[in-house]
């Protein structure tokens, strides 16, 4: 009797545990779902510390600032001027003259009433408004083609002088006067332009523009083009920069034909 007792006992284990592996073993064609009470196992994900945070911003912060550091030291090389202005100029005054054009073709106010009177006394009928209109072109609005655009600078100083010549139009330079003491002459501008006469050789000629060559014996400058002719502190900033050196005198008109450095 205890013999079958254990007998029925262990069928009934037996039974169990096949019923428990077959459960273990789903069919080939049949998905595992969990079910919707079972929770998902987690991902342990190491996420940094705000100190790690700090560090990281820290080096990329430091790593940008020296890239930007050498960047701005690069392009402070490159502003800084090959030529030694500084110490062409020592030991004269730096004038400045600036202009937009040359009025040298135009004709003075005296010579274009002279040319109106002229015009109307060679017509038979001055009340014409056609007549009227060509002689104002005639007296006011022509200019002479028989001239060159200079502007002329008469040096009445025999102290050392240094000068800096700017244009937007095509000018040519002449200097007159005391050019012996003459140390620096630098011409500038939109369009190209030109000095007369060829000075001495103790004289340094420099030149930059815009638009067109170096005048033909000039020597050319790495620094940029610049001109002006009102005294904005935008101008003043730039020769500064450039020359190093305070002006003595600035002089800047619209249209001229004559400066004078005294």
């Amino acid at each position: 009797m205890f013999k079958n007792w254990i007998f029925v006992h262990l069928c009934w284990i037996v039974l169990i545990f096949a019923m428990i592996q077959t459960e273990q073993k789903p069919p080939a064609n049949e998905i595992n779902v969990l079910p919707e009470n079972t929770a998902p196992k987690q991902i342990n994900v190491r996420t940094p510390t705000s100190e790690q945070r700090h560090d990281t911003n820290h080096n990329v912060t430091h790593a940008m600032s020296d890239a930007l550091s050498n960047i701005n030291q690069n392009q402070a090389i490159e502003k800084k001027p090959l030529v030694n202005f500084k110490d062409i100029i020592a030991g004269s005054e730096l004038h400045y003259v600036g202009v937009y054009e040359s009025n040298a073709r135009e004709y003075t106010q005296t010579e274009q009433r002279k040319r109106l009177t002229e015009c109307e006394s060679r017509t038979n009928n001055i009340h014409s408004s056609k007549v009227a209109s060509d002689c104002w072109d005639y007296a006011y609005r022509a200019e002479k083609t028989d001239v060159e655009n200079t502007v002329t600078v008469n040096i009445n100083t025999h102290r050392k002088v240094s000068l800096i010549l700017t244009a937007y139009d095509p000018v040519k330079w002449v200097i007159k006067g005391n050019t012996q003491n003459l140390n620096l002459v630098y011409i500038s501008g939109y369009h190209a332009a030109e000095v007369s006469p060829r000075l001495s050789g103790s004289t340094k000629i420099y030149s930059n523009f815009h638009e067109g060559t170096t005048c033909s014996f000039c020597l050319g400058s790495d620094i940029p083009y610049f001109y002006g002719y009102e005294n904005s502190s935008d101008l003043q900033s730039k020769i500064q920069q450039y020359f190093q050196t305070p002006l003595t005198s600035f002089q800047g008109a619209y249209k001229a034909k004559n400066v004078h450095i005294n």
